[in-house]
């Protein structure tokens, strides 16, 4: 094991900065220049592909997070976590801890989708290790440009 690699193993056993709850959050309805001041420059910036009114900016918020921010009407309204340590029960924990606002998460798919009981924002999770946040708003405008391209897409 080389130093660097015990200098990693070092940070994740004993201070836990692979952990997702290490790291800061973008707020969601916040200019994107907050996501700049919590992670520095983006990567890469560039038109979402799957809706080109947002815009995705791409950042390497820790050498175990990578974060992607979309920025829709000049105000973050999704964000997008990998970590390369992820553990999904504590990351879960973390999302609806840091997003939730005091209120109920309800499940639409348990381990997969939850709404915040307010209707305002939906969290979702994947095999791989990503897990996402984004305002409801955001997510229909997105469905109804795809539909404008596909009629045949279902919500």
């Amino acid at each position: 094991m080389g130093l660097q690699e015990l200098k990693q193993w070092g940070e994740r056993v004993f201070l836990g900065l692979h952990r997702l709850e290490k790291l800061p959050m973008a707020a969601l309805r916040n200019p994107i220049a907050e996501a700049v001041a919590r992670y520095g420059p983006a990567v890469e910036t560039k038109p979402s592909e799957e809706f080109p009114a947002a815009t995705e900016h791409s950042f390497e918020a820790s050498i175990y997070h990578g974060v992607v921010v979309y920025e829709w009407n000049g105000l973050i309204h999704s964000v997008a976590y990998w970590s390369a340590y992820g553990d999904p029960n504590r990351d879960l924990a973390c999302m609806f801890d840091r997003y939730g606002e005091a209120k109920k998460w309800d499940a639409l798919t348990a381990g997969y989708l939850y709404y915040r009981a307010d209707r305002e924002v939906m969290l979702w999770c994947s095999a791989i290790p990503a897990i996402g946040i984004g305002t409801i708003e955001y997510q229909e405008a997105k469905t109804e440009f795809k539909k404008r391209l596909d009629p045949t897409e279902i919500d």
